[in-house]
């Protein structure tokens, strides 16, 4: 087996201070990561008698690349120095990868006499995207400390794996193999704590509340109907 990758990675960010109490902030961040892959694999079968009855070779070459990226916005003020303050951030994710697969199983007599050949390629791409803003909000009144806050996020996913069968006239899908899923989730929280400390002891209640919805859809095929469903 031949294994060979490399990483390239950046982050960049930057504060602007539009006051002594507020601050606005960007920061960015991804990376490149490519990959080769390769193998080659002898299986020698035998019978009862430890007789080698026939031989499979079977080579495999891959070629993956993973693409990640992320985006912040972020805004902090700061009303006063009794500990009211207010955080607002925006994200964004993306996460992308890609596999291009390709496999060849040939089968041969003891003889090392050629008898069939088998030959597999497959297409398997990735995107997942993540939308999130969350807003929050701190303030002491008195002695006791109220935290609250809302957040909304939205994910987003494609995953698909296509196999073909490849013949010396072109190739044919294997429904047997290929699948393709896509999921959306949208979860909506929000929240209100409180906590004091007294002494060595601290108190601490809150309520928070979060609705998911959730929607999934298996693609079908002419071997697999497709299924779908929806959770809320």
């Amino acid at each position: 087996m031949r294994n060979s990758s490399d990483n390239y990675a950046l982050k960049l960010g930057a504060d602007y201070y539009l006051s002594k109490k507020t601050t606005l902030g960007i920061v960015s961040s991804g990376f490149i990561n490519p990959e080769e892959f390769s193998s080659q694999n002898t299986s020698y079968l035998k019978n009862q008698f430890a007789i080698t009855d026939s031989i499979v070779t079977a080579e495999s070459q891959n070629t993956n690349r993973w693409k990640n990226g992320n985006l912040n916005l972020n805004l902090r003020h700061q009303f006063d120095t009794t500990g009211k303050e207010l955080s607002v951030d925006l994200d964004y994710i993306n996460y992308e990868a890609s596999s291009q697969q390709q496999f060849i199983n040939t089968t041969f007599s003891d003889k090392w006499a050629p008898q069939s050949q088998e030959e597999l390629r497959g297409d398997l791409p990735v995107n997942i995207d993540i939308y999130s803003i969350k807003m929050d909000y701190t303030q002491n009144i008195g002695k006791i400390k109220m935290e609250t806050g809302v957040k909304t996020s939205y994910v987003e996913t494609d995953n698909s794996a296509f196999y073909f069968n490849q013949f010396s006239n072109g190739e044919v899908p294997d429904y047997s193999k290929t699948n393709q899923f896509q999921y959306k989730e949208l979860i909506n929280a929000g929240y209100i704590n409180f906590s004091k400390q007294i002494k060595k002891f601290g108190i601490e209640a809150g309520l928070r509340y979060e609705h998911t919805y959730i929607q999934g859809l298996q693609h079908g095929n002419p071997v697999n109907q497709d299924s779908a469903f929806i959770r809320s």
